[in-house]
């Protein structure tokens, strides 16, 4: 399961999804509603409590419904600084191309009280991007430490899903074996 990053439409994840479908993943994402049917009257009132429900409700089809083990990818979800930064290892047409993509989000996302994290519950890995200009590589290892993850490091910048999907999918490939094989210790 893929859970998209702030601003963010789907077809950003598209080269990430086809890796993982290419080594034999079922690649799921659900739709957040903080950040899509953005002309909808109710938009504004949106939060991460709403994001939640969609994740939850995506989740527990994949586990109750269909009795499948599932990974869960997340990427940022904290706002970017600015679209100049999250498409920094980008060549200038294709950082021009999803920066004219982005889309809004409900700002009671921000607001919204935490009410479980998922690290506390589960095995965390966390990729730090050394080419970050959105959120730099000493704040992502404040943040890896903070939650007690395994780190990883990777040259990319912010969106590593659009600068370098092979390498991405590797890396999930890699993390999610690591988590089965624990798994069946």
């Amino acid at each position: 399961m893929l859970i998209q990053g702030s601003y963010q439409i789907p077809q950003v994840y598209d080269l990430l999804l086809q890796g993982l479908i290419a080594r034999g993943y079922t690649a799921v994402q659900p739709k957040l509603p903080s950040c899509s049917d953005t002309e909808n009257a109710d938009f504004p009132q949106r939060s991460l409590t709403d994001d939640a429900a969609a994740i939850h409700d995506d989740l527990s089809r994949l586990v109750n419904d269909e009795g499948k083990t599932v990974l869960v990818v997340m990427h940022s979800y904290g706002g970017p600084r600015g679209a100049e930064k999250l498409y920094d290892d980008l060549p200038a047409d294709e950082a021009t191309l999803w920066e004219s993509r982005l889309v809004a989000q409900s700002y009671r996302v921000q607001e919204t009280k935490l009410t479980r994290a998922a690290w506390k519950h589960f095995p965390s890995t966390y990729l730090i991007t050394e080419g970050d200009e959105a959120v730099p590589p000493q704040y992502q290892q404040a943040f890896a430490q903070q939650i007690g993850a395994e780190v990883e490091r990777c040259s990319s910048g912010h969106s590593q899903q659009l600068s370098q999907p092979e390498m991405l999918v590797k890396k999930i490939d890699e993390f999610s074996r690591a988590a089965m094989a624990a798994i069946e210790r």
